[in-house]
Formats: C-alpha cells, sequence, structure tokens
C-alpha cells in the first residue's frame, strides 16, 4: 500500500483556477505563509495474486486486506516554504501468512516542501522527509502496522497547468537507517509518478496517474518493483477538497497486485 504522507503534505490551486493537488503524485504548491490545512486520508486495498521474480501473475493462497488511516497537517511558514507531518493507523489481514492479522499505528512521517522556482503556470519544489519508526516493526503474534528503521526521503516535484490540463511529475528517493542485522539487505527505493487532470468545471478534476516504485536491496537480494496506474476525481467545494480514486497494479516483480480504494479529504484555514 502506498504510503500517504506525500499525499496528505497538501497544496493550493494554481493562480489559473487549476487544482494542482493530486490523489498519489506529489506537487510543487506549498501552503501559504500563516495559512494552515488539514488533510484525511482511508486506503482500502486487496490482493489476490502477485507478481513473482519473473513478473508472471501467482495465485497468493489467500487475500491480503490492508486499510489505513491517515491524518495530515501543514503550515504555512515563509513564502514558498510549509511543513508538515502526517501519523496513521493501519489495520492488516493476510489469509497466506502466520500471524494472518495485525493492526497499530503506522510511521510517523515529518516533511517540508521547498518551492525553487515558480513561473506564471509552473513550479519546481524539493520536498525533504524523515520517517519515524512509530509502529511496531517486529511483532511476534501479529502482521506489523510499521518498521522499526528510521528512514529519510527527498522528492523533486513537478507542477504546470495549460489552459484547463493540469500536469504533476515526481522523482523520489529513500534510504533506511539501521544496523545490518536490522535492515537486511534493504537499502531504500526510487519512484516515479506522472499525473495528469482536466478542470472540467469550476469545482471538478478528473485525473489519472501512473506510478512506478522500486525497493533498492544491497548483496545478492534481487531488487523488488510495482507499477501502478490511479484513476480518480477531486472536487473542491468551500468545505474543503475531496477526492477519491482507485489504484490498480499493472505490472511488477516480487510485489503484490494490489487493488485500492483512495478517499481524501483537504481543508484550508
Amino acid at each position: 500500500m502506498r504510503c500517504l504522507a506525500l499525499a496528505l503534505l497538501p497544496a493550493l490551486a494554481l493562480a489559473v483556477d487549476v487544482e494542482a493537488a493530486k490523489l498519489a503524485t506529489p506537487d510543487a504548491m506549498p501552503v501559504d505563509p500563516g495559512s494552515f490545512e488539514v488533510g484525511l486520508g482511508l486506503e482500502w486495498g486487496r490482493s489476490r495474486s502477485f507478481y513473482d521474480a519473473n513478473g508472471n501473475l501467482q495465485d497468493r493462497g489467500g487475500s491480503l486486506i490492508e486499510r489505513e488511516f491517515a491524518l495530515g497537517f501543514t503550515a504555512g511558514l515563509v513564502e514558498n516554504l510549509d511543513a508538515g507531518i502526517t501519523v496513521g493507523y493501519a489495520r492488516t489481514t493476510d489469509g497466506a501468512t502466520d500471524p494472518d492479522h495485525g493492526s497499530g499505528p503506522t510511521d510517523v512521517a515529518i516533511g517540508a516542501k521547498w518551492r525553487f522556482l515558480h513561473a506564471e503556470h509552473f513550479a519546481l519544489a524539493l520536498i525533504p522527509e524523515i520517517s519515524l519508526p512509530v509502529g511496531d516493526g517486529k511483532p511476534e503474534e501479529e502482521i506489523s502496522s510499521g518498521s522499526n528503521l528510521w528512514g529519510a526521503g527527498l522528492t523533486l516535484a513537478a507542477t504546470a497547468s495549460f489552459d484547463r490540463l493540469a500536469i504533476g511529475a515526481a522523482l523520489s528517493r529513500s534510504w533506511v537507517t539501521g544496523k545490518d542485522q536490522d535492515r537486511g539487505d534493504a537499502r531504500g527505493s526510487i519512484g516515479a509518478d506522472l499525473a495528469l487532470g482536466w478542470q472540467a468545471t469550476e469545482m471538478v478534476q478528473p485525473e489519472i496517474e501512473l506510478h512506478y516504485a522500486r525497493d533498492l536491496n544491497a548483496g545478492d537480494t534481487e531488487d523488488a518493483w510495482v507499477m501502478t496506474t490511479t484513476a480518480g476525481v477531486l472536487v473542491s467545494t468551500d468545505y474543503g477538497r475531496f477526492g477519491a480514486g482507485v489504484d490498480q497494479a499493472i505490472a511488477g516483480k516480487d510485489a503484490e497486485r494490489t487493488t485500492t480504494v483512495l478517499l481524501q479529504w483537504v481543508k484550508g484555514f
């Protein structure tokens, strides 16, 4: 399941009234100085098959169901810079493993967004983030809701608009820290995102997204990767921005073929 942290470091609309924010792709528009935004997110995912080491689909022998709730808070600090925190709670059931269930808090994400380039219809931003291992990473009787490792990440996000077309793109790199016996061969991940939205009305923007994520490993362990696509809609109202969509894995290696329902709400103050 994709982490909600970056999606809940929200953004304001562009000056041309084309919404910059996307369901699962980071954007380059920080919160204005002195303003605040609160975001709620819910993900519900199910996998009944997985991509093996050759990229072929295999039955996993039982359904994997993941549910995650996230709460994000973002504050505009100065012009072109904001900072935010995201906390969450997850519950997982897996019919193919023992233990077969688990629930608890997820790791806390703390991040910032620095927009270093801003033109009329284009913006670039850097988004650094750290991950605090709050979730239980070594459960003995249930599936973990987090990790026991500290993490860090850096994302380059781009936002552009052309008439009613809204474009978002991002490149990301993450690292995990800790002793070798704790992190094993894990060395972080890389990712790429591309999103296209069409501002159909002042309130409604249908959108599609494409995502690629690759886990980086050391030694002889081969990297696992997955590609997903998201289709959704964003609705901006006086009560906040509402988002809903479905994310579907379409290819991968040593990865779950998960279908995930995404629901979001973001409100500025």
